[in-house]
């Protein structure tokens, strides 16, 4: 199933059923998480349904987090796919913080398998490194400390996910 467009449903064969994560490869047919059955079978007539199994989802996460901790303080766990660490002060520096994010990166793959992506956004505060996080999907880490990451919010991400921002303030 890697590289294929696929989504995750809560149910097999039901067309009413709802797209609850849609891989990369079906994003590029327009296929989106939220999307119903019968709109993604309109959206590309190929496109395979994998039932949900979301006890395997949580261990897969738990997995995750535990590595993440290996390597940096987690302050929050946002969901299973979501979690917020902080950065030692040391650690802060251009030149450091990246090396972190490779370091995550570095020990998923030999324990969860390189087929998992990890986006990472370091940023100053938690919104800001959670917009830094989608710029570099699916698998890379965007570090910003300057007003470029604003400047790059405005251009690459949808409306929708811009909507806080306000063109008096971005130049």
């Amino acid at each position: 199933m890697r590289e294929r467009p696929i989504v995750i449903v809560s149910s097999i064969g039901v067309e009413t059923a709802c797209c609850i994560a849609a891989s990369y490869e079906a994003n590029a047919y327009g296929v989106k998480t939220g999307n119903g059955v019968h709109e993604a079978h309109r959206l590309y007539p190929k496109i395979r349904f994998v039932d949900v199994d979301h006890d395997r989802y949580v261990q897969v996460a738990k997995e995750i987090y535990t590595i993440i901790r290996r390597i940096l303080f987690v302050d929050k766990v946002a969901s299973n796919d979501e979690t917020q660490g902080r950065l030692p002060h040391d650690w802060q520096p251009a030149e450091i913080a990246p090396k972190r994010a490779l370091e995550i990166k570095a020990a998923r793959a030999p324990e969860i398998g390189p087929h998992i992506g990890v986006s990472i956004g370091i940023a100053l505060n938690r919104f800001i490194a959670k917009l830094a996080s989608k710029l570099e999907k699916p698998n890379d880490h965007y570090f910003t400390g300057q007003l470029d990451l604003f400047v790059k919010i405005r251009n690459e991400l949808r409306c929708k996910d811009r909507a806080t921002f306000s063109r008096r303030r971005i130049p």
